[in-house]
């Protein structure tokens, strides 16, 4: 049947076979089998769709979909009002966002995620490799666990590290408290001043600089000085073996035996106590000696 005119029906209009119509205005339109629409199809109210197929453009004001949608090639754009998912969603191709992605749950990722602006993720689990490739900031408490950074770590507040610090490199640290033990395996290098509270235990050590202690200190086994060293009320309570020349710029005070060899004194020697000389005594200038004994035997 062909209508060269305006076809109105008010009621139900079945159709068992092919139809084709053109500027149709429908009311309500159930279609229980396939429909092929080669133009355009507006709708203003709701429409339900078992399954929709769309090879051109497909724009909605609201879309609800129950059972999930499969985009095959072109991508899916949301352009305004955003897009919002209430159940499982998997993506297997790129997820490009220009704007923000709120989260109310977990987010599962088991391949790249790339970000090219600001993230703000509160809570972030992450089972595999990470790579940033630019400034990662954290405001909160970060627990990082087998983490390795090849490039440069900056940390501007405290930080607690309960566990080991393996470090292949060099590291700098400014203003550094260590309440346990720091254990060093290889050369380590201070450019400014070590203060350390309590004992200290050093083997090994070569001060190129100058050492200042200004309290006790105890040296259990040799202390080889290859330059000058200046010590100030020191008290040795075993040998004290001099190898070159030493230089005495105020008085020696020796309370057990003395033994010295090769001995030059330019000013006064007093001695109070008794005095032995095995060999012979020689002196240039005048002597004064008093109470001389002389043993023979």
């Amino acid at each position: 049947m062909t209508l060269d005119e305006n076809f109105t029906v008010t009621g139900t209009l079945d159709v068992t076979g092919l139809s084709t119509m053109d500027n149709t205005s429908i009311t309500s339109l159930n279609v229980t089998g396939n429909s092929n629409l080669t133009g355009t199809l507006d709708v203003t109210g709701n429409s339900t769709f078992s399954t929709l197929s769309s090879s051109g453009l497909a724009e909605f004001d609201t879309l609800n979909v129950d059972n999930g949608a499969t985009i095959d090639s072109g991508g899916f754009t949301v352009t305004a009002g955003g897009a919002a998912i209430t159940g499982d969603t998997t993506i297997t191709g790129n997820l490009n966002v220009s704007g923000t992605v709120t989260s109310a749950s977990i987010v599962s990722t088991y391949d790249n995620i790339t970000v090219s602006d600001t993230a703000n993720i509160n809570d972030l689990n992450l089972t595999g490799v990470a790579a940033l490739s630019d400034n990662l900031t954290v405001a909160g408490t970060t627990s990082l666990d087998n983490t390795s950074i090849s490039g440069t770590l900056a940390v501007t507040q405290a930080a607690t590290l309960s566990d080991n610090l393996t470090v292949a490199g060099t590291t700098s640290l400014d203003n550094t408290s260590i309440s346990g033990t720091l254990a060093v395996t290889q050369a380590a290098t201070l450019s400014d001043n070590l203060t350390v509270a309590g004992t200290t235990s050093l083997d090994n050590t070569s001060i190129s600089g100058t050492l200042a202690v200004t309290q006790a200190a105890t040296l259990s086994d040799n202390l080889t000085v290859a330059g000058t060293t200046s010590l100030d009320n020191t008290s040795i309570s075993g040998t004290l073996a001099v190898t070159q020349a030493a230089t005495l710029s105020d008085n020696l005070t020796v309370a057990g035996t003395t033994s010295l060899d090769n001995t030059s004194i330019s000013g006064t020697l007093a001695v109070t106590q008794a005095a032995t000389l095995s060999d012979n005594l020689t002196v240039a200038g005048t002597t004064s000696l008093d109470k001389l004994y002389q043993w023979t035997s």
